[in-house]
């Protein structure tokens, strides 16, 4: 009889410590959970960002995901590995912006435009025939002597004026004025 009872006393024993160990890990695991999701809606608003600025940036975008690999550092737990993989995730989504193709397209773009404005600047506004002449060289430079290498090798796909060593330099400067550790381009284009 007093067998029964000492088997009853352990089953309710390792009942209640059960019990106990599966509210513990729910405990950690909310707890982890709502660690991490602040984390990341810190983190995700910041990549957000990312999608709406004027002026891209390769420097800002991995600063912006070594501020999250920062961040979520402080992400532990069982929680932690699903909001260590969305990190990967977006990084790997963003890399199709960030990518040669599309990132080289989008600053031809502002630096077209940025030629272009200056051409008609120092022609109409401040006559400056030297300033003039250096944005319709810089403009040729960039946008049509590419161009004719690419027809001049019957290829559509031929290299970019970025991919050269003036235009990896031309890039380097652009990146520096746009963002650097002391200001960033896109804050003040709205002041402006």
């Amino acid at each position: 009889c007093t067998c029964t009872q000492d088997d009853a006393k352990k089953t309710s024993f390792l009942t209640s410590v059960q019990a106990s160990i599966k509210a513990a890990e729910d405990a950690n695991f909310r707890a982890s959970h709502n660690t991490c999701a602040k984390l990341w809606s810190g983190c995700s608003a910041s990549l957000s960002k990312l999608h709406k600025v004027k002026f891209p940036s390769r420097r800002r975008y991995w600063a912006r995901m070594a501020g999250c690999n920062a961040s979520l550092e402080r992400c532990v737990g069982p929680a932690a590995s699903g909001y260590h993989d969305r990190l990967q995730e977006t990084a790997g989504s963003a890399k199709g912006q960030y990518g040669s193709t599309e990132f080289f397209g989008q600053v031809s773009h502002l630096f077209t435009l940025a030629c272009i404005t200056g051409i008609l600047v120092f022609r109409y506004l401040f006559t400056m025939p030297l300033a003039e002449g250096l944005c319709w060289a810089a403009l040729i430079l960039v946008e049509v002597v590419p161009r004719l290498a690419a027809i001049s090798q019957f290829s559509p796909n031929g290299p970019t004026f970025w991919e050269s060593p003036a235009g990896q330099r031309v890039l380097e400067i652009y990146e520096v004025a746009v963002y650097n550790a002391y200001y960033d381009a896109d804050d003040w284009i709205y002041i402006l």
